[in-house]
């Protein structure tokens, strides 16, 4: 349900006539290589942040996230709080044991769902802003009975502008 009322959201942001779209490299803990969209539209002196991504852990899981929220902008700098999120990961491989002991493998698409609230510290680079750094932090809930944070590190390219 969650899941369905995200996506809604994310792209009604895009039917709203979305102030900017960046694109770039998502780093999950700088290393797992992956990729973000970034879509922005103006409220005010706020801003309607929705984001989505992906990245692979080559060797354990591959995962993708939905984020929506609202962000401030004060000259370079840029601060978010994402309050609604999906983050889902796919394992890599997974074995079933049967009663008999018995191991084969799993379907391909295992994995889990989780709600990741976040926060996120970017900065414009460039004369026309172009250029964007962003420092991600998600919370994984509920994750082993607790929380789980989730550092993302994001380059990228504001694509398009209004």
């Amino acid at each position: 349900m969650i899941r369905t009322v995200l996506v809604l959201l994310f792209y009604a942001n895009v039917g709203c006539q979305a102030q900017s779209i960046s694109a770039g490299y998502l780093g999950n803990n700088l290393l797992n290589p992956g990729a973000y969209l970034d879509l922005e539209l103006a409220l005010g002196s706020y801003h309607q942040v929705s984001e989505i991504g992906f990245y692979i852990d080559p060797n354990t899981h591959s995962a993708s996230f939905v984020e929506i929220g609202v962000g401030l902008q004060k000259g370079k700098w840029q601060a978010s709080v994402l309050p609604l999120g999906v983050f889902r990961t796919i394992l890599n491989r997974t074995y079933t044991v049967n009663a008999n002991g018995s191991v084969k493998e799993a379907s391909v698409l295992q994995g889990h769902w989780y709600y990741s609230p976040g926060l996120s510290i970017g900065r414009t680079w460039l004369s026309a802003g172009r250029l964007k750094t962003k420092l991600q932090l998600l919370v994984l809930s509920p994750y082993n009975f607790g929380v789980m944070p989730h550092v993302n590190v994001t380059i990228g390219y504001k694509i398009w502008e209004r």
